[in-house]
């Protein structure tokens, strides 16, 4: 078994092993560091607005679908589709929230935060739990496109297989 360890500082452990420290490298010095820096300044910069977007967004439809009334499977399709959608961008704000803090204070600015709670306690929990709802946000879309799949192949009886209910 082979492991790869990235030190940012090119502090090499104290090893008898020279097979050990070929496979320690160093992160910073790769050619591509200052292109990854810099695509990360950018897209960073998107995370809280396109959250903040994606919950006003959701919210919106739920509204609207709502008022609309459910009376037939795609309206219930789309209802839900929003609210797993609503739930996943809730659940993940947490992770984008810290990533973002941690980003712009921490490493582009050389501050250290300190955080009330540990950082990895607020963000990665949040992480996994929300693929759940990200997994629940694919299933519909697959429902979705059985449904309008079927309205093409059985035009006349896809409203007796698909219902609301």
């Amino acid at each position: 078994m082979v492991v790869v360890m990235i030190y940012p500082n090119w502090t090499i452990p104290n090893t008898s092993s020279d097979v050990a420290n070929s496979f320690i490298f160093d992160f910073t010095k790769l050619p591509f560091r200052a292109l990854y820096s810099s695509a990360t300044d950018i897209y960073m910069a998107f995370y809280i607005p396109l959250l903040l977007f994606g919950i006003t967004a959701n919210i919106l439809n739920i509204v609207v679908f709502t008022k609309t009334g459910a009376r037939d499977n795609v309206t219930v399709s789309f209802i839900a589709l929003s609210v797993s959608d609503l739930f996943y961008l809730v659940v993940i704000s947490p992770f984008f929230t810290v990533l973002t803090i941690r980003h712009y204070v921490e490493v582009k600015l050389g501050i250290k935060f300190n955080w009330l709670i540990d950082k990895d306690v607020l963000a990665h929990p949040s992480y996994w739990y929300s693929f759940a709802f990200y997994e629940t946000s694919i299933l519909i879309t697959v429902y979705i496109s059985v449904v309008r799949c079927a309205c093409v192949a059985l035009p006349f009886t896809v409203k007796n297989i698909f219902t609301s209910r």
